[in-house]
Parts: C-alpha cells; sequence; structure tokens
C-alpha cells in the first residue's frame, strides 16, 4: 500500500474484494492526505468486483 500511495500517480484507485478490506482504507482523512479513491463491492455482494479499463 505505501508504495501506492507514495508512487501511484495523481489518480489512485484501490480495489478490494471485500468491503471488510476496504473498510480500513475509506476513510475520508486518508483518503484526502494520500489522493486515492476506494472501490469495494456492496455488503452483500462482497467478492465480486468489475474493473473496466
Amino acid at each position: 500500500m505505501a508504495r501506492i500511495l507514495k508512487h501511484g500517480g495523481s489518480e489512485k484507485e484501490i480495489v478490494f474484494n471485500y468491503r471488510s478490506r476496504a473498510a480500513l482504507w475509506d476513510l475520508d482523512g486518508l483518503k484526502e492526505r494520500f489522493g486515492y479513491t476506494v472501490l469495494a463491492p456492496s455488503e452483500t455482494e462482497d467478492g465480486f468486483i468489475t474493473v473496466e479499463f
């Protein structure tokens, strides 16, 4: 995570498969400080994320 946050460019998006894991990083203070967004499934859809490039 440190490497992503430090060297991930200006628009960082961190993708999680589970909402419980994302909760640790989905904090406004951290997101503002390090300039990233979090993408995670809803509580009922854990394990499924679709990423489009």
